[in-house]
């Protein structure tokens, strides 16, 4: 697996890489595109012990993708635990702050053109990895999550990694449909229907997020990643290490459940672990 030191006691860890199948729709046929969990894991003191402190799913639409997605990719998932022992607040968001600053500039140099974050509608109660969110959690969570997106790619791009940003409340031709998932697009139906009626108790803040990294002037041919492809059931989609976490009733609001459960969840992992054929 890909892994990257963030800091002296921070690692990131790439756990599942697998080609996936999108599904047929009306306005596309079925097309493959690289799917990545990554992970990633705290030094704790006093002991040293790990503990995940982060999750990111993240789905890369290559060459053979068709358009509008080719040379684009979808920041589909992110989740975060508690903060542990005497981490600070503004420690951990520099830290998740970094990785994704570094996952933008990774996209770049393979030739990706566009990443695209988006904000789930806070009505989705199924958006979370570690832990569910009440609605009002949900709907605070939605405005800070909005505000550190801009920071992230306001900092990217003062770094020379993004070129031009987009950003709004609504699906435009600057973040395709088709980088969503059938029940994304589910979702944001029900939202939109539900700020028609009741928009004026709900901050309809910008959820969408488009940076682009390569203007048409400096596109590079795309670089296959070299690493190999491996599938980890436990964890090859949310889905799939949500249902994980509820089964094995795992937990991460202190740093003993926190630490445990990650080494169920690498347990997990490592049982499961089965390098592909490259495609």
């Amino acid at each position: 697996a890909m892994v990257a030191a963030i800091s002296a006691d921070t690692v990131v860890k790439v756990v599942a890489d697998t080609m996936k199948k999108s599904m047929q729709s009306a306005n596309m046929p079925p097309f493959s595109y690289r799917s990545r969990c990554i992970l990633a894991f705290k030094k704790l003191a006093p002991a040293g012990d790990e503990a995940i402190i982060f999750c990111m799913y993240v789905r890369e639409f290559g060459p053979s993708s068709p358009t509008p997605n080719r040379g684009r990719v979808h920041v589909e998932t992110i989740d975060s635990t508690a903060l542990y022992g005497g981490e600070m607040a503004e420690e951990r968001q520099h830290t998740l702050t970094a990785i994704i600053g570094g996952y933008l500039d990774y996209s770049r140099g393979h030739g990706f053109q566009y990443v695209h974050l988006r904000v789930p509608p806070p009505t989705d109660a199924h958006t979370h990895i570690f832990a569910s969110r009440t609605l009002p959690v949900r709907l605070k969570a939605a405005v800070h999550v909005s505000n550190w997106y801009k920071r992230i790619i306001r900092g990217s791009a003062s770094c020379g990694i993004v070129q031009a940003t987009w950003s709004g409340t609504e699906l435009t031709q600057a973040f395709p449909l088709s980088l969503l998932s059938a029940r994304d697009v589910k979702m944001e139906d029900v939202f939109r229907q539900l700020l028609r009626t009741n928009g004026a108790s709900i901050p309809n803040v910008d959820r969408f997020f488009v940076a682009q990294l390569l203007s048409a002037e400096e596109a590079v041919p795309f670089i296959e990643d070299p690493a190999p492809f491996f599938h980890c059931p436990a964890v090859a989609s949310r889905r799939d290490i949500v249902e994980l976490i509820a089964s094995m009733e795992l937990y991460f609001h202190t740093q003993a459940h926190a630490t445990l459960s990650t080494m169920i969840i690498l347990k997990a992992v490592l049982g499961h672990h089965e390098v592909l054929p490259s495609t």
